[in-house]
């Protein structure tokens, strides 16, 4: 899994469609739990473990096989074999690097592959330590387990190796993970508990009540806490910050829960490898399971692609396959609604703030797919150098807890050389739109990404990009509702409203409309 990186709360954006001019898409998701599947070229290879990585692709280790290999969102596998013989590759996670690195349970190493395929090894101090999980820590170093050794390690990028002793004796540690309060937490298989580590080496365990539960994986979930996976618990189970035991049974009995990965539905999905199936759990703890259509498949493995889906390793030797299947998320349902008369000049609009409540968006542009140097704002004004080329945004998302990007391009729009038109109905003339149509009329809007919050009797200040200069109408609506008129210009503005003292707190919805009809809207929170 890539490294866990703290995230910022951004509230939605929304773009209304308009009339006249390119709307945003509805997300109508993916239906969940599709799944498909694509064959390994090795045969028997065992895979194992899997993680997305910064090149957009899936990687997963093959235990028996010796490699570790890499598929394209579309399937396509490559593999590449590892240099010591029978090592065992086991745990995978992306580095801070930008390669991926993967722990060698048998080979007593850990391994180093770049996105082109190229490997390197560190040896362990330990003689037979049997590294497990591996995971991206807050402090740029990867952080594993060791199952014999007993410890917790830390290997920096260049290779330097650390290793901290759990404190419960023969505690087996097998998962890891980075967790949301900038420490590292893993699974105890033996030991039955949660182990809590400090990027300075304080290990602190917390037991799971149901005893012999043998927790295995974990992860980071959407809700600021850790999961995990019971393997004999039959159970997952959810510890808090402060570690604060959960347990919520799986339906099938005897099930295995092996690897768990949040996914960007906001759930936990998690595999059954003795009953061949892959669940999802909500943060409130109900379970949902979808089997696999491989027989014996036994999934080992599951992370979150940059897709939208989960992908998992199916490790049985009669199945030697990597299985993907759906969230209800899909990047293609998120396209960004661009914007724009496509005049030069007059600016365009990415309404790129399509991924949910919560989520980190950065938006770019692209001229003929290319990228403009030094655009990374929701407002681009096409110049003279755009003049007949298409012009696309891309919204990149990091969801909470996901631990890989999602993109999505929005529709193109042809530029073209600024147009005279008639006088409209606010009396401009000039570049306003198409011969013969009114293109202020057709103003888009969306608000800038950000926390939107003020106390009652302060000024609250919100960014907004609108498309043409025009006189607005700003709708605050509540316990009270309230309004304000003013006048932007082209681009981005500022929104300035100092609020009554008496405003209840709570929760409230700002419009912006013009000619009496909603452009964009936005959450609020007003607070005592």
């Amino acid at each position: 899994m890539m490294r866990f990186a703290k995230l910022a709360e951004v509230v939605v954006a929304v773009v209304v469609g308009m009339q006249g001019l390119a709307a945003a898409p509805g997300n109508a998701a993916t239906d969940p739990g599709v799944i498909t599947e694509f064959p390994v070229t090795t045969a028997n290879s065992g895979p194992i473990g899997i993680a997305g990585g910064p090149d957009g692709n899936l990687w997963f280790t093959q235990f028996n096989g010796n490699r570790i290999g890499r598929t394209t969102p579309s399937g396509v596998v490559t593999e590449f074999p590892v240099t010591t013989a029978n090592s065992g590759p086991s745990g995978i996670a992306g580095g801070p690097d930008g390669n991926l690195w993967f722990t060698e349970y048998t080979g007593n190493r850990i391994g180093r592959i770049t996105p082109s395929g190229v490997i390197t090894e560190f040896p362990l101090p330990g003689v037979d330590s049997r590294p497990s999980g591996i995971a991206g820590g807050p402090d740029g170093n990867l952080w594993f387990t060791e199952y014999y050794g007993n410890a917790i390690g830390r290997i920096t990028p260049s290779g330097v190796v650390t290793e901290f002793p759990v404190t419960t004796a023969n505690s087996r540690p097998r998962g890891i993970a980075a967790g949301p309060d900038g420490n590292l937490w893993f699974t105890e298989a033996i030991g039955n508990a949660i182990g809590r580590i400090t990027p300075s080496g304080v290990v602190t365990e917390f037991p799971v009540t149901t005893a012999n539960s043998q927790p295995w994986w974990i992860a980071a979930g959407p809700d600021g806490n850790l999961w995990f996976t019971e393997s004999t618990g039959n159970a997952i189970g959810r510890v808090t910050p402060s570690g604060v035991v959960t347990e919520f049974p799986v339906t099938t009995t005897s099930s295995g829960p092996y690897g768990i990965a949040a996914g960007p539905d906001g759930n936990l999905w998690f595999t059954e490898r003795a009953e061949n199936k892959v669940g999802r759990v909500t943060p409130s703890g109900a379970v949902t399971e979808f089997p696999v259509t491989t027989a014996n498949g036994s999934p080992y493995g599951i992370a979150a692609g940059a897709d939208g889906n989960l992908w998992f390793a199916e490790g049985s030797f009669s199945a030697n396959k990597i299985g993907r299947i759906t969230s209800g998320v899909s990047a293609a349902d998120r396209r960004p609604g661009l914007a724009g008369s496509g005049q030069v000049g007059l600016p365009l609009v990415c309404g790129a703030d399509v991924w949910g409540p919560k989520s980190s968006v950065t938006v770019s542009w692209q001229r003929a797919g290319a990228a403009v140097a030094g655009e990374s704002g929701l407002v681009y004004t096409p110049t003279a150098a755009d003049l007949g080329a298409v012009v696309t945004c891309t919204s990149t998302a990091r969801l909470p807890a996901l631990l890989t990007t999602m993109s999505a391009v929005s529709n193109p729009i042809t530029v073209v050389a600024q147009l005279t038109g008639p006088t409209g109905q606010t009396g401009q003339t000039g570049p306003a739109g198409p011969p013969g149509a009114n293109g202020v009329a057709q103003l888009a809007a969306v608000w800038v990404p950000g926390v939107k919050s003020v106390k009652a009797g302060k000024k609250l200040r919100v960014k907004y990009g609108v498309t043409h200069a025009a006189t607005l109408k700003f709708t605050l609506k509540g316990k009270k509702t309230l309004t304000k008129r003013g006048k932007a210009k082209a681009g981005i503005n500022t929104l300035k409203w100092k609020l009554p003292k008496r405003l209840k707190p709570g929760k409230y919805r700002l419009r912006l409309s013009f000619q009496d009809k909603v452009k964009a809207t936005t959450k609020v929170k007003v607070k005592k």
